[in-house]
């Protein structure tokens, strides 16, 4: 019944090659989106495993099967799971062509999409600005700090807490890590994520997702920020959700120190 089903949704030869690769794909799969084509392991419900047939058949035919093959490695990889449990992990590929790398910005789901094409290269949620503060419009990155600090807010040089707005003295500026200017004093760095927009206007990051953000993106590469961006739909589902509002603060010992700028363990992007 679900051969018969996957060779008529899909209008493949029943028992064809093709067929056998798409059935043997879906069959291992959970849930992805692949050039349109979403599968699921409901496989009795064949009517919503294909959402687009038509984005699916206009490919080359090699192309599709070896999109069938390779989807599923690429965007488990690339996309973390939804829900917030456990270890906070970020897979990034590297770009086969830097120029044509594009970030785009969700308001409307924090979402921010690191895309070469239609490659995804890392998709992660961030935190935007309250009130509108994180502007719509076309940017480009035209500045990079790894090592930036805040001139406003930080410590003393005791390591007591320091905000130049209330007169005080801020000997060390609190850490923005992996400093990407995209506007006059906005930027995407690393911190604390939300699952509301809880900024002044920056877009911060986990700091495994900043680490790589840093190094997909280069002087020039585009940023486009919108209410929603058709990402949302494609992959949106598939992007972990965080909201560190109660976790507690490093030490200020580290936020003091050039140790904080570490890069985290490991490859910060994958070749493939």
């Amino acid at each position: 019944m679900f051969g018969v089903g996957l060779a008529r949704t899909l209008g493949l030869p029943h028992g064809g090659l093709e067929w056998r690769m798409a059935a043997l794909w879906i069959r291992f799969s959970t849930k992805y989106d692949i050039y349109g084509l979403r599968v699921v392991k409901d496989l009795t419900n064949l009517k919503e495993c294909v959402l687009s047939k038509e984005r699916f058949m206009k490919l080359p035919r090699f192309v599709s099967i070896f999109s069938l093959l390779s989807g599923l490695a690429l965007l488990s990889g690339c996309v973390t799971s939804s829900g917030g449990g456990g270890k906070y992990t970020v897979k990034a590929f590297k770009p086969h062509h830097p120029d044509k790398v594009v970030v785009k910005v969700s308001i409307a789901t924090q979402n921010i999409y690191v895309m070469e094409g239609d490659r995804v290269l890392m998709a992660v949620q961030g935190t935007v600005g309250m009130h509108g503060t994180t502007h719509l419009g076309t940017y480009h990155i035209f500045n990079k700090i790894k090592e930036k600090r805040s001139g406003s807010y930080g410590f003393t040089r005791s390591g007591a807490p320091a905000d130049i707005h209330k007169g005080q003295s801020v000997e060390v500026g609190y850490p923005m890590a992996y400093w990407c200017e995209f506007a006059p004093t906005y930027g995407f760095h690393c911190g604390f994520v939300w699952s509301e927009p809880h900024t002044h206007g920056c877009i911060r990051m986990h700091k495994e997702a900043a680490a790589r953000f840093y190094q997909l993106v280069k002087i020039g590469t585009p940023v486009i920020i919108a209410t929603s961006q058709p990402e949302d739909h494609q992959f949106g589902q598939f992007v972990r959700k965080l909201d560190q509002r109660n976790d507690p603060d490093p030490p200020t010992e580290l936020l003091m120190s050039k140790r904080y700028f570490s890069d985290p363990a490991g490859p910060l992007l994958i070749e493939e």
